[in-house]
């Protein structure tokens, strides 16, 4: 039997902080529905080419978009 497998992408990121500006691993994969592991590879993509930055609070790391996003630039 074959397995349906959704694909996320970098948009739906990006999307989900349009109207909530910071993040954690968690919450943003609880926003675009995938899976925590899935997240962490899409938040790091976005992290290496600038689009958001990591930032380390206490023991959890958050999430923001760039001031200066460097990719991307057709996303309003």
């Amino acid at each position: 039997m074959k397995q349906f497998t959704k694909e996320f992408t970098e948009e739906q990121v990006i999307q989900a902080f349009q109207n909530q500006p910071l993040h954690t691993l968690s919450t943003l994969a609880e926003k675009i529905g995938c899976e925590r592991q899935t997240a962490r590879k899409l938040v790091q993509s976005l992290v290496l080419s600038g689009y958001l930055v990591k930032n380390k609070i206490g023991c959890a790391f958050l999430y923001t978009k760039s001031e200066n996003p460097t990719c991307l630039a057709s996303t309003p």
